[in-house]
């Protein structure tokens, strides 16, 4: 199931001000950008750059992730690991789009940028 449509507004608005205060200079852009999508009831957050050996790829490398419980009432936070499976990130719950957000912005324990 998706996010309803209101649901989705707010989202959009919390993650499309974040990744405006994480993207580049515009002439960095096409080396390094940040842009996000809306998948099911989880929300993923990812870099977009080149391919190393083939500039002309363009690569979406996930780096965080929040999935909506809609009975519970509260946002499951993942982090991309080397292997590139998601892992629960700790604390791993979290009530708001906004509490995502700003558990990846702090980003403690290094484990969205490094």
């Amino acid at each position: 199931m998706s996010f309803s449509q209101t649901e989705k507004v707010l989202i959009e608005a919390v993650v499309e001000a974040f990744i405006a205060r994480r993207r580049p200079a515009a002439h960095i852009r096409e080396k390094l950008d940040h842009s996000y999508r809306l998948k099911g009831q989880s929300v993923e957050l990812f870099e977009i750059r080149p391919k190393f050996n083939d500039h002309s790829v363009k690569l979406n490398i996930d780096y965080a992730k929040a999935t909506y419980v809609k009975t519970r009432k509260i946002w499951k936070v993942y982090w991309k690991r080397g292997n590139g499976q998601w892992w629960p990130y700790i604390p791993h719950k979290v009530k708001k789009i906004e509490d995502f957000i700003r558990l990846v912005e702090k980003d403690k324990d290094h484990c969205f940028f490094g």
